[in-house]
């Protein structure tokens, strides 16, 4: 019986074994390459720490609107307790 995963398994491992070969005798990357990388890895920094920044401030901006929440409820109560005053001044003196 034909074992198709055996032989696939066999010819993977022997591509990998054969790139790895190419890896260790191949000559080093190119300049450029590295230039490349060096400035992806800065450019990649350079998001990571706009993402941190950006995260602080989504986090003061929910606490600024808790705290005007909070503000909106006090000033909503208070107009509550002063709006029947302020009917009864109008029915009082008409």
């Amino acid at each position: 019986m034909y074992d198709y995963h055996a032989d696939t398994s066999c010819q993977l491992v022997k591509s990998i074994q054969a790139t790895r070969l190419q890896l260790a005798h191949s000559p080093s990357p190119d300049t450029g390459l590295n230039a490349e990388i060096a400035r992806l890895r800065a450019e990649s920094s350079s998001k990571d720490l706009e993402i941190v920044t950006l995260q602080r401030r989504k986090d003061e901006l929910k606490e600024d609107r808790e705290m005007l929440n909070i503000a909106l409820d006090s000033k909503q109560q208070e107009l509550e307790l002063v709006r029947p005053l302020t009917v009864d001044t109008h029915h009082d003196g008409g």
